[in-house]
């Protein structure tokens, strides 16, 4: 069986790797944050709340992306098709 961590890294995109979220990051903080760790919970929930900021922003672009190329239709199918691999490999 694959941890989900490994699964990520090894199927993520190489040229959208800083918009993932942060699995091994927020697997660490979450431990701090079981643990009890001072400021563990805070610091979790500031982590999270980064890469969802990151995530959404990614998205939002390639919408804004998309709609602005429209003209240009191989080009639309081809960066859907890369966003299809890099939503995949997150939501499976």
């Amino acid at each position: 069986m694959v941890k989900f961590g490994d699964y990520l890294e090894n199927c993520a995109v190489n040229k959208y790797s800083d918009k993932y979220i942060r699995y091994n990051e927020l697997k660490t903080c979450l431990d701090r944050a079981i643990r009890r760790k001072i400021n563990g919970q805070e610091e979790f929930y500031r982590t999270l709340e980064h890469s969802y900021i990151i995530t959404k922003d990614f998205a939002e672009e390639w919408i804004v992306k998309l709609e602005s190329e429209v003209e240009s239709r191989s080009v639309i199918i081809s960066e859907v098709l890369e966003l299809n691999q890099v939503c995949k490999n997150v939501y499976f």
